[in-house]
């Protein structure tokens, strides 16, 4: 029943202290939190840490969420957030030889994000939030006129 919901409704069930809608929340975006999680190749445990605590942060700023549609954004943002805390602390705690090449080790730590997953990770965001709205209050699609063909003389 809960997956029909709308994200605003879910958030407002959840500030009033709903259990089931909390869980379909939790359940709605924890692959997305694990999906940034992943890129940033954590250990288990670490990448347990920040899903934790992201939903920790959730519930601490649920009810000052002004635009619920836009909480996969939050959420996302949220785990980035937490994960490069994680990724800092770990830099300060982890030993290094002074004799050692430790600035080449240092740039192994450092993940390369892959651009044509955050574009999906993006329009999917932007569908299911589009997909939320009112028929009346979506926009127009845009029919993009065809490419030109171009002739060699």
């Amino acid at each position: 029943m809960m997956q029909t919901v709308g994200v605003g409704e879910l958030v407002a069930s959840a500030v009033r202290g709903e259990q089931s809608a909390w869980n379909a929340l939790v359940e709605r975006y924890l692959t997305l939190v694990y999906s940034i999680v992943r890129r940033y190749r954590l250990s288990d445990k670490d990448a347990e840490d920040v899903s934790q605590t992201v939903w920790l942060r959730l519930v601490e700023h649920l009810e000052a969420i002004r635009e619920p549609r836009a909480l996969p954004g939050w959420i996302a943002t949220t785990t980035r957030h937490e994960v490069l805390a994680v990724l800092a602390a770990k830099r300060r705690t982890d030993p290094v030889d002074p004799a050692g090449n430790w600035i080449l080790d240092l740039q192994g730590n450092f993940v390369d994000l892959d651009d044509e997953l955050l574009r999906a990770e993006a329009a999917t965001a932007l569908r299911n939030g589009l997909a939320e709205l009112e028929s009346e209050e979506r926009p127009a699609p845009r029919i993009e006129p065809a490419p030109a063909v171009l002739r060699e003389p």
